[in-house]
Parts: C-alpha cells; structure tokens; sequence
C-alpha cells in the first residue's frame, strides 16, 4: 500500500488477549490498515481472531500497545463518534425479535441521528441502497427472525453498510452463504472498498477467496500475527498452517486418492461425488478448505479422514462414492 496514503487503523505493540489469563493469545505486533484494501484475517480456530477483530473495535482493551483509529486513539472516540468511524460485524449473534429487515437495517444511521432517532431522506435513501446491495430488499419487510442463517448474514452487512464508516471488521460473513453468494460478496467487499476509500478486514477460512479478492492477509499462527501481500503469501510460507500447499506431490497423491478426489495437474480442479450430489471445486485445497464443514468427510484438510465416521471406495471417473457409518 502506498507510503502516502493515511492509515485508517494503526497498531503499535499491540498484545491482544484477555486480562487474567496466563497467555495473550496473539504477542505484541504493528499493523497499519490503509483506503481502499481488504485484509483477510485468517489462523485456526480458537487463535484469536475474533478477539483481535474486537480489539480493533474498542470493544475490548488492549492487554499491551496502541491502537490509532482515524489519526486519533481508539480509546479517545466516543462511542457515537467511534460508531461514525469503525463497525464489527458478527454473524453469530441473536436475531432480533419483531424487527423486519428494512427496521433492523435503518439501525445502521442511528449513530448519525438526533435524540429521537429520526430518518431523513438521505438515510432512506442510503438503507434502500444498502439493501439493494446486499440482494435484501426483497424481503425488507419480513422479520429478520424468520430468515435463513445466509438471509440473516446478509442483513447484518446491509446494516453495516448502511452505517457508512471508514474500517469495516467482519467475522466471517461468508460462514452461512454459498459459493456463489460468497464470491458476490467478496466482489462487494472489493468495490466498497475502492469506491468509498474504506479499510476492510474480513475474517475467513477460505483460503481462495483471500487471494483471489483481498490485497493482504493477516495470519495468527502460534500467538504469532505475520501479515504478507495476498500474491506472496503462499511463497512466503504464511499459509503453511493451512497444510494445503505444504505437501509434496505424493503427499498429495495420496491425499487425492484417500479422500476420493481427482486432481488434475492441468486445470487444478477436482470433483466429487457425494450422498447423490456432484462439487466442483477449482484449486483444490483451497476450495476444499472454503466448504461448509458439513458437507466435507474430514475435521480438516491435512488431517487424514479417518476417525471422522465416513468410509472410501474409490471408482473410475474421478469421482468417491461416500458413506457414513450408518450406510446412508
């Protein structure tokens, strides 16, 4: 990113974690969020993402180290004024009760509202707007409770859009979309981020879209936070943690065959076929590791499935039949 522009988010020595325990989750670092990127945050579960993305919020303190939010210390901003500048969008929160989506995403202005919460045109305008972008407003006035988990998540970044600020955090967004919607998605987050200057950092285990749409990604690994350029993060070794580029080539023969894939040395592609239903994957670790757990036969992909309660027969075209421990 370029030296000349101003940094949205500045870190200093920063040590997140939480006060009391033994260990900080992730050691001191410097991190510097700029105009116009998305960052991919990334590390296993249980690294301190989330906690991380917190603390970038000012929703938590820091244990160590400073935080600069728009040229001013995180801690100084009000709470009005810091909702104006920086959100957290988290997709693993309650529904709202008796709220249709058109209200639910208006709370988006409320920062920039008088003590009676009111809505002028321009905030009409801008919530119409948010929804179109997230494909919401054909269900504006339905109850934000009666949506699917991906219609729901959706809601939430139309909210979030709505408010309009500088430093956008998300965790996870994409955990309940598709794979269609999850690339829309990252196209958004990619133009949002060009169009109104902003700074974005996603958190996400898909390795493919973290190269494909974000301009860096930022790795907790072992309490270590490294943070390389989306193009050179693999050659670097920031995604070895991954184990999906750290095996050698009959590692990954032999991963292809155990988990009943067909790789193709020409179109990096893969396919599967699995309870009657064909994927297809380009770039195959990658895409593998940016399924729904749900529906992938392992915990992780460098771990070898068994002991996750599925069985392998492997059969001519490419493709696995698979079945559970129950035969269905």
């Amino acid at each position: 990113m370029s030296p000349e522009k101003e940094s949205l988010l500045n870190c200093e020595s920063l040590c997140v974690g939480y006060a009391g325990r033994s260990a900080a989750l992730a050691e001191e670092f410097s991190f510097a969020l700029f105009p116009g990127e998305v960052v991919a945050l990334m590390g296993e579960n249980g690294s301190g993402k989330s906690t991380l993305l917190k603390t970038f919020a000012g929703s938590i303190p820091a244990l160590n180290g400073s935080a600069m939010l728009c040229g001013k210390p995180l801690g100084e901003w009000s709470a009005r004024e810091r909702a104006c500048r920086i959100a957290l969008v988290r997709m693993a929160v309650s529904a709202p009760d008796r709220m249709t989506v058109r209200e639910f995403v208006g709370l988006g202005r409320s920062p920039y509202s008088g003590m009676l919460d009111g809505r002028s045109e321009e905030d009409v305008r801008i919530i119409e707007s948010a929804m179109g972008m997230l494909d919401v407003d054909s269900f504006a006035d339905r109850p934000v409770i009666e949506l699917s988990d991906g219609e729901r998540s959706r809601v939430y970044l139309a909210q979030a859009v709505a408010q309009q600020v500088k430093v956008l955090l998300l965790d996870e967004p994409n955990a309940f979309l598709d794979i269609p919607r999850s690339h829309a998605l990252f196209r958004l987050l990619k133009t949002l981020a060009e169009s109104r200057q902003m700074g974005i950092i996603v958190s996400t285990h898909s390795v493919e879209y973290a190269e494909r749409y974000c301009d860096r990604i930022m790795v907790i690994d072992k309490r270590q936070v490294r943070v390389a350029p989306a193009k050179e993060a693999r050659g670097s070794g920031l995604l070895d943690w991954t184990g999906a580029y750290a095996c050698g080539t009959l590692h990954r023969f032999m991963l292809a065959v155990l988990l009943g894939l067909c790789w193709d040395a020409e179109r990096r592609s893969c396919s599967r076929a699995c309870e009657g239903e064909t994927f297809f994957m380009e770039s195959f670790g990658r895409e593998f590791l940016g399924m729904d757990p749900r529906e992938r036969p392992l915990c992780r992909f460098d771990v070898l499935p068994a002991g996750c309660g599925y069985r392998y027969r492997f059969r001519k075209g490419g493709r696995t039949r698979c079945r559970n421990q129950h035969g269905r």
